[in-house]
């Protein structure tokens, strides 16, 4: 085996474990901020409209259990697109890395790999980003919702 294609396929081991990694990576962080951000805010749904259900009696009562409800189910449709957002920004990092692959390595061989190779994918890093913004809405949804309801059933 010459030098070269020792080099070639070790970058290519080294850029399919990253592309496993972020899937990997992709598979936990939707699991774990959506399960989190979901529970909150659909427990708070839950709770608002049982309280609701049961007898808020009063008219102001009333109105702040309507504006709790709506900002837990704001919380909770944000965390669903938190989910779309991140799933779909991790698939496309890595499909940018099998793509390097495809072109960087498993190309034209006379042509010596460059380091731009292993540089941080940018195609999808954007919507990642937005899906980071997405998940911090719906956790402030969550505390402006139940500071909300406690102040407003403890006064």
């Amino acid at each position: 085996m010459s030098k070269e294609h020792e080099r070639r396929l070790q970058a290519r081991k080294s850029l399919v474990d990253w592309a496993m990694r972020l899937n990997d990576q992709a598979a936990e962080w939707d699991l774990e901020s959506v399960k989190h951000l979901v529970v909150l805010n659909a427990a708070g749904v839950a709770g608002s409209t049982t309280l609701l259900a049961n007898g808020a009696n009063a008219a102001a009562l009333k109105r702040a259990l309507v504006i709790v409800l709506a900002l837990f189910g704001a919380g909770v449709i944000l965390a669903v697109l938190n989910l779309t957002l991140a799933s779909r920004s991790f698939d496309t990092m890595a499909k940018d890395i099998h793509q390097r692959i495809e072109t960087e390595l498993d190309g034209d061989w006379s042509v010596p790999i460059d380091a731009h190779v292993f540089r941080p994918p940018e195609k999808g890093r954007k919507m990642n980003q937005w899906g980071v913004r997405v998940a911090v809405a719906s956790a402030v949804c969550a505390v402006i919702a139940t500071g909300f309801l406690t102040y407003t059933l403890f006064n």
